[in-house]
């Protein structure tokens, strides 16, 4: 990829960032599906990259 976004902050709005540079980026992304302790199923996501 070329660029992502990445957004910080504790309230709402939060401050997105626009993280590009010269050359390519690399990410890698998870995903899994768990039960919550109430019964609901939740579907989970996470996309690691580099440190900034």
């Amino acid at each position: 990829m070329r660029a992502y976004f990445e957004w910080t902050g504790d309230e709402t709005p939060k401050i997105p960032h626009f993280l590009h540079g010269d050359g390519l980026h690399s990410a890698a992304g998870l995903t899994w599906s768990m039960e919550l302790p109430n019964g609901e199923k939740s579907r989970c996501f996470v996309v690691i990259t580099c440190e900034a």
